[in-house]
């Protein structure tokens, strides 16, 4: 028997909720690797005049549509597969292909049962997410931790389920940067959890589950959130210089 919240939360769960038509988008780049820099301290990553205008989001912006349903119940009964659809998850598999070292520890933010990682490389892979379920059901994961990361104030992930500081190689996030109410705070929490010189390559589409997706996330076209996921990048310790764009689809 389906209980009221679960089938409340089923009745969300339809293709009208998506945006149409849909585009997939990508960043990728590397950790700045920490160098002494003249009078002492470590060197931070330099911010444009046009970066510097990024707004972050306001309190109205992490609100969402449907606030009525908890996120835990609403990813329970969406499934916990990419958000990305299967057009753009294989452009994602593509870029992973040529962007993350095999044989390499990977981290997978905001984890579901599916990682978009090459099937026929080795990796350890370590699923971060809020559905336990979701994560035991997930064929590549070697390691999971259960986080919400829109609790407030966001988990501190350095530590947490044994998670230590730069013990990662590369960080993935795919398809979640729509669904984080801060996403500053958990790019940053992923980042340090990156070797020096390690590798995150975020994704998302422009298909995107309009009741949990957050209003600032929504209100912006696709040039707007191109600049503000650079912004998070490079304010979380991404080389500037390191950054790759991958755009396919509308715009």
């Amino acid at each position: 028997v389906c209980s009221p919240i679960r089938a409340q939360t089923a009745s969300l769960l339809n293709p009208q909720s998506r945006y149409r038509p849909t585009g997939w988008r990508a960043f990728s780049g590397r950790r700045i690797a920490r160098r002494a820099a003249k009078g002492g301290g470590d060197q931070k990553p330099s911010k444009t005049s046009k970066e510097s205008k990024v707004e972050a989001y306001t309190e109205e912006d992490r609100r969402r549509q449907e606030e009525n349903v908890s996120d835990f119940d609403f990813w329970t009964a969406a499934g916990g597969g990419s958000e990305l659809e299967d057009t753009f998850a294989e452009l994602a598999l593509d870029l992973t292909r040529s962007r993350v070292k095999a044989g390499g520890r990977v981290l997978d933010l905001m984890a579901g049962s599916e990682t978009l990682l090459a099937p026929e490389a080795a990796y350890f892979v370590c699923g971060v997410g809020l559905v336990d379920e979701h994560l035991r059901n997930n064929p590549l994961l070697d390691q999971t931790v259960t986080v919400d990361l829109n609790d407030t104030p966001g988990p501190d992930l350095c530590g947490a389920g044994g998670l230590e500081p730069a013990s990662f190689d590369t960080l993935l996030c795919s398809g979640a940067l729509p669904y984080l109410t801060h996403p500053e705070h958990a790019i940053a929490q992923g980042v340090e959890l990156l070797t020096e010189d390690g590798v995150l390559v975020v994704s998302w589409s422009s298909s995107v589950r309009a009741e949990k997706a957050t209003a600032g996330w929504l209100r912006m076209d696709t040039a707007q959130q191109l600049d503000f996921v650079k912004h998070l990048l490079v304010s979380a310790g991404l080389s500037s210089s390191s950054l790759r764009v991958d755009v396919s689809g509308p715009t």
